[in-house]
């Protein structure tokens, strides 16, 4: 008999520790009512997640109306409900008043947030009861030190404790690390394998940032088929973002499928109450993606997701805000220094622009800039750079704007490393140029995602300076760059197409290239439309082509100047002709660039154009007088500048 009872007592030990290490079925339900992955479900998915929950036994799911009336999380009826349930030892009640305590906008923890040290108390009850959703949650705070001490080796040894227990966002946070090399050294191959296991549970944002890291080839050669894949997979999952990029590599007939069903996402997800969906679509709405745009119900939707607390959604709404005849700049600062006060990065980067420029010049501007650098936006990194380099803000300071790029490329290859090729190959600020310190600053920003950096490696290769000159490579960077929405890499592609330099020409597309760049607001795009309706084919221009030429060139477009020049001369659209201005204009043209950047060859392709206009018409003599020597130092400056034909007069 007291075998017996031994044998019994074991057998329920194991039932209880078996229980314990099995997945809890309310956290799914949990994590989706409180909008913790980012992804949008409807009401009925939530409703079937909680009934299944309830199924097994978990008391808790089965009255979910009680703190979501009418579609509505009612955070102190939450509380109401799972302090309790917390107390008395429920790791999921406790899971849920760490988000509360973390969190002002659901699924960020910040330090604004109401209780951070008490939060991280409740994620550390529930983490010891074995929930690994809730060491996951530590973890995050550890890296950040919100609520608890800093400490990047701890918090990286709770994210692969729940990544390897199947906890997909663990699997999403210990990728980032793995790739940064944050502690340790940095692996990228590790990275992709960790956001494939993330995405293996099911984890949307590991899914995308798998896509990412494949699309980079970091894993091999990018597979466009494996990246669909992960897209398709993401977007299922309910990530908004993941269906957008889907979206867009849709082929034409297929593309308004996909928006179509990202359209019926994000409605669903917001009439059930999930505040990111409700942002998205009134995103959608201001600007008619996927649906009519109707200015007045996207502006409410986004107002009530910023008071909700979408960070994200206060960002837009102030920009649509801006765009208004006579915005309202007071309530545009309040909902951007909300945003930048809870750690939204763009927000404090839009907050420093505002600041810096007209009307108002204020110290707190660069303060804000610093600021969202530090949150890791790269693009206030760069123009925190540049305001180094000016002295907008103070003296001159081209070490730190160069030490600043350098770390930032260092830590996240992207535009810094561009920003830094540059100065580096231009020589800014009295440095000496560095060509081949260029080249490889370009390729690594290139190869961190930074399409301006891909033009300016294929810049490189168009001209060969200090690469191989190979028109195919400088095409396919062009490709690249344009395909990531980089009108200056539109721009490039257009002219390869226009040339048949590395591709096969093909003028029908280039056209259609320049055109959308002039209609994205780019001057070179406008020229270079302008410059081929001189020529006789037929174009859409916004304006006449002299008008469109002439405000380019306004622009330092060198290709504005070189058409405005051509036209002057010679007067080939039927205006007047100016040879004085001409000559002034195509000179303009072709040290637009300066002469020391046009001695590596980083001009723009136009400069050249203009270089040998002006060596051809002093070598003829007939609008000018005929002066060889002139002509050829044109002709020599427009070989620097990348023109082969002129390297052999």
């Amino acid at each position: 008999m007291p075998l017996l009872r031994l044998l019994c007592a074991l057998w329920l030990s194991l039932s209880v520790a078996q229980a314990a290490a099995s997945p809890d079925p309310l956290v799914p339900a949990l994590v989706l009512d409180f909008q913790q992955d980012g992804v949008i479900a409807d009401a009925a998915t939530r409703a079937r997640l909680y009934a299944e929950a309830c199924a097994q036994g978990r008391s808790l799911a089965c009255q979910p109306e009680r703190w979501r009336p009418a579609e509505v999380l009612d955070r102190p009826r939450v509380r109401e409900i799972f302090t309790p349930a917390c107390t008395e030892g429920d790791p999921a009640a406790c899971l849920v008043l760490g988000w509360l305590d973390t969190q002002i906008e659901m699924g960020m923890a910040s330090p604004r947030a109401p209780d951070p040290a008490r939060g991280a108390a409740h994620f550390d009850k529930a983490c010891a009861a074995k929930l690994d959703r809730a060491c996951a949650e530590l973890g995050q705070l550890r890296l950040r030190g919100i609520g608890v001490e800093r400490d990047l080796a701890i918090g990286r040894g709770l994210l692969d404790r729940a990544c390897t227990a199947g906890i997909g966002n663990a699997c999403s946070s210990l990728g980032w690390l793995q790739l940064e090399g944050e502690p340790g050294p940095a692996d990228p191959a590790g990275a992709v394998r960790t956001f494939i296991r993330g995405c293996n549970r099911q984890d949307a944002i590991s899914c995308l940032n798998a896509a990412e890291l494949v699309g980079r080839g970091l894993d091999g050669p990018a597979d466009p088929a494996r990246i669909e894949d992960l897209l398709n997979r993401s977007c299922q999952a309910g990530l908004a973002t993941a269906c957008e990029e889907l979206a867009d590599l849709a082929p034409e007939e297929g593309r308004a499928a996909r928006q179509a069903q990202l359209v019926r996402l994000t409605e669903a997800g917001c009439a059930g109450g999930d505040d990111r969906a409700c942002a998205n679509l009134g995103r959608r709405l201001l600007d008619g993606v996927g649906l009519p745009a109707d200015r007045g119900r996207g502006l409410r939707l986004l107002r009530r997701s910023c008071e909700d607390g979408v960070l994200g959604a206060c960002v837009h709404l102030s920009d649509a805000l801006m765009d208004e005849p006579s915005p309202d700049r007071a309530l545009v600062r309040a909902l951007l220094t909300r945003a930048c006060d809870d750690g939204q990065a763009a927000a404090c980067a839009r907050l420093g622009a505002m600041d810096l420029g007209p009307p108002d010049t204020t110290p707190t501007g660069v303060a804000n800039i610093d600021k969202a650098c530090t949150l890791g936006l790269d693009s206030a990194c760069v123009e925190r750079g540049w305001l180094y380099l000016s002295e907008k803000v103070g003296p001159r300071d081209p070490e730190a704007a160069f030490a600043l790029w350098g770390r930032t490329c260092e830590q996240r290859p992207g535009d810094a490393c561009d920003a830094l090729a540059q100065a580096r190959l231009a020589g800014l600020a009295g440095s000496e140029p560095n060509p081949p310190l260029a080249a490889a600053l370009f390729a690594r920003g290139c190869e961190g995602g930074s399409s301006a950096a891909c033009v300016g490696l294929g810049q490189l290769h168009q001209r060969g300076v200090v690469v191989e000159r190979d028109p195919s490579a400088a095409a396919r960077l062009f490709t690249t760059a344009c395909s990531a929405g980089n009108d200056f890499g539109c721009v490039n592609l257009a002219w390869a197409l226009e040339e048949g330099f590395g591709l096969d020409r093909d003028l029908g597309t280039a056209t259609s290239v320049y055109a959308k760049a002039c209609a994205d607001g780019l001057p070179k795009g406008c020229a270079h439309l302008a410059i081929l309706e001189v020529r006789g084919y037929q174009v859409s221009l916004p304006a006449p082509a002299r008008e469109v030429l002439k405000q380019a060139c306004l622009d330092r477009s060198a290709a504005g100047c070189a058409g405005s020049g051509y036209l002057s001369v010679t007067g080939a659209d039927g205006g007047a002709v100016d040879v004085p201005l001409g000559l002034q204009l195509l000179e303009q043209s072709c040290s637009i660039s300066g002469a020391l950047r046009c001695s590596w060859g980083a001009c723009e392709v136009e400069s050249a154009m203009a270089c040998r206009w002006l060596s051809d018409l002093h070598r003829a003599g007939e609008v000018v007088p005929k002066d060889r020597r002139k002509a050829r130092a044109y002709a020599e400056a427009a070989c620097r500048a990348g023109d082969q034909a002129s390297c052999a007069d």
